[in-house]
């Protein structure tokens, strides 16, 4: 009686295995490093989005870690753009990345450099001829050379 019990717990045991790596091969995964484009410093707390092109749309993300590193599993197979966001940063592409897109098949475990350029900030005061500020005044910044 115990016999036939052990057995259909192994045939059991054995079935919920071969399910998880079933299902572990129908997904891939993205890994990857970010740096700042300017001395190649690992950048910390960048939220990396992948969004599916598809509906409907699936969404993962992560947040990099001090070292500048993020890891997403389990993606489903199809097309993504990504996206990388930080305040004072803008998204260059990287050495592996020539735009936006990321085509995921099926096992795929893609590795990543992406950099983000410090995003330039301008300020400062208009102000007339007498060196009383202006109100209301467009001010638009071209660049001068390539």
């Amino acid at each position: 009686m115990r016999a036939p019990r052990l057995a259909l717990f192994a045939m059991g045991l054995m079935l919920a295995v071969a399910s998880a790596w079933a299902q572990q091969t129908e997904t891939a995964s993205v890994e990857g490093m970010i740096v700042n484009a300017k001395n190649g410093e690992p950048l910390p707390r960048v939220h990396v989005r992948l969004t599916s092109e598809g509906e409907p749309a699936l969404v993962y993300g992560a947040l990099t870690t001090p070292q500048g590193h993020f890891s997403i599993s389990k993606i489903k197979p199809g097309e993504y753009s990504i996206t990388l966001s930080r305040p004072g940063f803008l998204k260059t592409s990287g050495p592996d990345a020539d735009d936006d897109d990321l085509h995921v098949t099926k096992g795929d475990e893609i590795k990543l450099q992406l950099a983000m350029m410090p995003a330039t900030i301008l300020s400062g005061h208009v102000l007339d001829e007498y060196g009383d500020p202006m109100m209301y005044v467009d001010v638009t910044a071209e660049p001068v050379g390539p």
